[in-house]
């Protein structure tokens, strides 16, 4: 075995022993199983790509094409990991959405497992023989696609980092340069890797599998001199975003109190033309700064603030009124239209209009009995006392 096909092995090595530390750590929380499973995919697509390269792979069928999961899996969950640990907004799909094509890729799996062990063989030599195909084939595409699948969530990933990329950070923070130095890093892997999947080139395999390979000794080596590192790169995020911050100047908790008092004593939400600039105007700031305050001081984008204030007057007018049409309540809420209204009260309460008042309906009828029952027996207690 050569010292290249050694270094690789010794990486999955590093990778397996990360996941085992994530597991048995102090603090078990989700950004700890995260980790545990961006080691485990790191150490699987290294382990396959090695195997694959040294002509192993038979030795081993029940691991082939086991780097596909782990491929489309690596990037929502280095995307995640980053979110968490960077304290940005929460993502508006669960990771499960983001899982989608790998689970598509364990199918696969499931699908080429199933076979006995001549068939398996037969299909590991028609896959791997379309890498000496100058057409290709669709094993190679979708490998490709999943080094594009992950490339992609690497970029999303950086967006946190892009405000830090002013000199100012870079000369004097050696935490900006190493996070910029990893996702170049990275992105350099994934490039070479697409590029030597097109044209079919081997060395250029080999050198992306090395270069994979050094990402886990370059990780133990920052962890073991900065054991920090995330916490600091997470204050140096926050005070960036707190410098480019439109409100910096201003007292947010004070405005969200100016903003709840004009919501209930003007009830400006009840008006179905309210727009971002009128709500911003009555608060004397401007509609970026209003924008600012909703999405990361209240985590709600202005129409879901709104509709939140309009499906509580819509509940009230329902219970109240039990004799007024729906139609009546949506537009005296504030909506303009049925099909909105019905989206946002069924996301807000689980249920119609109608099943929510008949809910409520029977709730009070119940209440109104009890009251009765308890007023009855107190009569009844107090004519005895007479007695």
């Amino acid at each position: 075995m050569s010292a290249a096909a050694l270094y690789n092995a010794f990486s999955a090595g590093l990778c397996a022993l990360f996941a085992l530390g994530e597991l048995f750590s102090v603090r078990h929380d989700r950004t700890s199983r995260l980790l545990i499973w961006i080691f485990l995919d790191l150490g699987i697509i290294i382990t396959h790509a090695n195997l694959v390269l040294l002509n192993r792979i038979f030795d081993y069928p029940w691991l082939f094409q086991i780097q596909l999961p782990a491929v489309f899996s690596l990037g929502p969950l280095l995307w995640l990991f980053f979110f968490r640990t960077l304290n940005q907004k929460k993502p508006r799909w669960p990771l499960t959405c983001h899982l989608l094509p790998a689970a598509a890729a364990l199918l696969f799996l499931v699908w080429f497992h199933s076979h006995d062990e001549s068939t398996k063989r037969e299909l590991m030599e028609r896959i791997l023989q379309q890498w000496h195909n100058p057409q290709g084939g669709p094993f190679s595409f979708l490998f490709g696609a999943g080094i594009l699948h992950l490339s992609a969530y690497m970029i999303r990933s950086s967006g946190p980092i892009l405000p830090l990329l002013a000199w100012q950070h870079l000369r004097s923070q050696v935490t900006v340069r190493i996070i910029i130095f990893i996702i170049i890093m990275c992105l350099l892997i994934n490039g070479i890797g697409l590029i030597s999947i097109s044209l079919r080139w081997l060395p250029g395999l080999h050198a992306s599998l090395l270069l994979i390979s050094s990402m886990p000794p370059i990780i133990y080596l920052i962890r073991l001199h900065y054991p920090q590192y995330f916490r600091d790169l997470q204050q140096i995020v926050s005070q960036a975003k707190y410098q480019r911050s439109r409100l910096a100047q201003l007292d947010t908790a004070s405005l969200q109190r100016r903003l709840h008092q004009l919501m209930e004593s003007e009830r400006l939400y009840l008006d179905e033309d309210l727009n971002l600039a009128d709500l911003a105007a009555a608060l004397d700031i401007d509609s970026h700064q209003l924008s600012e305050l909703l999405n990361n001081d209240m985590g709600l984008g202005f129409h879901q603030y709104v509709n939140q204030l309009r499906i509580q007057a819509a509940c009230q007018l329902l219970v109240e009124e039990p004799g007024r049409t729906v139609l009546s309540v949506l537009y005296a809420s504030g909506f303009n239209s049925k099909s909105a209204f019905n989206t946002a009260f069924r996301k807000s309460t689980g249920m119609t209009p109608q099943q929510y008042r008949r809910s409520q309906g029977a709730d009070v009828s119940m209440r109104t009995r009890n009251q009765v029952s308890l007023d009855t027996i107190g009569r009844q207690e107090a004519a005895r006392g007479l007695e």
